[in-house]
């Protein structure tokens, strides 16, 4: 009996130490909170899917830990992601996995889950467009734009196939007096949104612009008409102001033309003298001056017998 009772102060000094310890750690080393951003990262997804997001957002979570353990914490020491292994294409809500050291206590959280959209990857083929940018002098004229390759293979999510037809090349003209060629980046022609969710292969295409001086030609205004006159009219005189409009163009495109056609008129309209204001038909390389003439008809009846 003696010999539990000397032991009895012993173990009674221990557990007042121990909770004088605790009660020291507490005060000296209390718990704290603090909120941490995390990137969340996506894990085993299949080479033939592709996440069709412009951004994943970052989730928040609050934590705890000892005072003195959270000065010591990186936020890198905290992983979050989603797993997405086994999901077919579309929009699934998957838990957010947040790994954390020992020691760290997670509190709470923004989001419990993450919605993802998957989509199945496509690879085609598509033609390359060149957009020319800028304004060339005026006696200067574009006779010949090209890309190469003159196609490219793109891939990403078969949802945006229907928008994934072509991609543009831009080449900026400005000013050029001579042919030129640069190095451009291909973008798709649906816009910048979707080229974030498509690669692009080649990631670079050459395009050049054969530029040419043009030249000028005079050349006779003829009326094209349509329809014909009420019976018992018919036109006594026509005139053409200017009768003659000078072109520009490469030697080539004026080689092809001897005269130029106004915008018909139709004859079915007429009844009585008139002043119309056409334009002229001439092929898009080709520009006229004037732009528009201007028709004098002169309608007179026809008497019996004549």
């Amino acid at each position: 009996m003696a010999l539990n009772n000397s032991w009895l102060p012993k173990v009674l000094a221990l557990v007042a130490a121990i909770v004088l310890w605790i009660f020291v750690m507490n005060e000296q080393n209390p718990l704290a909170e603090r909120v941490v951003s995390l990137p969340i990262a996506v894990e085993s997804l299949d080479s033939d899917q592709q996440i069709v997001m412009n951004s994943i957002p970052n989730v928040q979570v609050k934590i705890r830990a000892p005072r003195l353990q959270l000065a010591e914490f990186s936020d890198n020491d905290l992983k979050a992601m989603v797993d997405v292994n086994g999901q077919v294409a579309g929009t699934h809500m998957i838990p957010i996995q947040i790994t954390t050291p020992r020691g760290i206590e997670i509190v709470e959280m923004s989001s419990s889950s993450l919605e993802i959209i998957l989509d199945d990857l496509i690879t085609r083929q598509v033609p390359v467009r060149v957009q020319v940018e800028g304004t060339l002098h005026a006696d200067f004229q574009i006779q010949e734009i090209q890309a190469s390759p003159v196609s490219v293979t793109i891939t990403g999510p078969a949802s945006e196939q229907e928008f994934a037809k072509e991609v543009l090349a831009s080449i900026s003209v400005n000013g050029a007096v001579d042919s030129i060629s640069a190095e451009a980046v291909p973008t798709l022609a649906g816009g910048g949104e979707l080229s974030s969710h498509w690669r692009i292969s080649p990631s670079k295409v050459a395009v050049s612009a054969t530029i040419m001086k043009k030249e000028s030609r005079d050349v006779a205004v003829e009326l094209q008409t349509s329809g014909s006159l009420p019976e018992g009219l018919r036109i006594a005189d026509i005139r053409i102001e200017p009768a003659e409009v000078n072109l520009r163009g490469s030697s080539t495109s004026l080689s092809r033309i001897d005269k130029v056609r106004t915008e018909p008129i139709n004859l079915n309209e007429i009844r009585t003298n008139g002043e119309w204001v056409k334009g002229l038909e001439l092929p898009a390389e080709v520009v006229g001056e004037p732009q528009k003439v201007k028709i004098v008809i002169q309608i007179e009846s026809v008497r019996a017998g004549n």
